[in-house]
């Protein structure tokens, strides 16, 4: 009897300890189970966030587009530094227009064909096309040329000449910054006041392809508007020698064109071009 009783706890104890090991297989299975779910069920809004917050690289900001029509732009009157620098936007639109160079990329080229067509400058005849070649074969630097790319416009240099035209509802604005003697630096600028967006107007038929003389004297002051066309004029002289010409400056398209060019020495009569 004592081996029966002996054996019957052996068998309960051994089903005792399977059903505890089935009862722990079962908890750890469900825990399993009950981590994947969770994991799986991530809000999808949830990883879109993380997504958002992990930086894509090659991927710049859209660029920004004019929230003005401007087809649609009615100017008010025109003026000088004076009249618009009290007003809020003024100091931003500097600091763009001091972004811009004030020497064009074609302008540094007609210097460098003046100088390769100098016998005196160059009388070795070497043709220049590039600045930075140029720059590096002078045994000293040259400061008309060479230090040309590093100027900025200015505040200076629309306080001293330059004239602007705001629109009536105070949201777009259109500038001319005259440049020195002769018309390098000269820039038609349009600003978009509400979207904080300067342009720089596009030359047609650009003077320098004409004679070398960067604008032939650049347009320095508006004219009468007619629709989105608004005349402009500038004038030069040395030597006695002087020169007049006329623009159509479209800022709607934000393009300007000459249109008219006139050039007398003392004793002789105009002789003008169109164009």
């Amino acid at each position: 009897m004592d081996t029966e009783q002996k054996q019957k706890k052996v068998l309960f104890a051994g089903l005792t300890i399977l059903v505890l090991a089935g009862i722990l297989l079962y908890s750890v299975s469900i825990f399993d189970r009950q981590v994947a779910q969770i994991t799986d069920t991530t809000p999808p809004e949830v990883l879109v966030q993380g997504l958002k917050q992990q930086p894509i690289q090659g991927v710049s900001e859209p660029a920004k587009v004019s929230s003005i029509d401007w087809a649609k732009v009615q100017l008010d009157a025109c003026g000088g530094e004076a009249k618009y620098r009290t007003l809020p936007w003024w100091e931003t639109f500097m600091i763009h227009a001091s972004q811009t160079d004030y020497y064009s990329k074609a302008y540094i080229q007609s210097e460098l064909k003046s100088v390769s067509e100098n016998k005196y400058a160059n009388p070795a005849g070497t043709v220049y096309t590039d600045q930075a070649v140029y720059c590096a074969a002078l045994s000293n630097v040259d400061a008309a040329i060479c230090a040309k790319p590093v100027r900025k416009l200015t505040n200076e240099d629309f306080l001293e000449s330059g004239e602007g035209c705001l629109s009536k509802n105070g949201e777009a604005f259109i500038a001319v910054f005259p440049g020195e003697y002769m018309g390098g630096g000269n820039h038609v600028l349009r600003y978009d006041i509400e979207t904080d967006i300067l342009e720089v107007a596009m030359r047609v038929n650009d003077p320098l392809d004409l004679d070398g003389y960067t604008w032939n004297a650049p347009p320095t002051s508006f004219g009468k508007r007619v629709g989105n066309m608004i005349k402009m004029f500038g004038g030069t002289g040395d030597a006695g020698c002087s020169g007049t010409t006329e623009f159509d400056y479209d800022y709607a398209a934000n393009k300007v064109e000459m249109t008219k060019r006139c050039g007398m020495c003392d004793g002789e009569k105009p002789v003008c071009q169109l164009f």
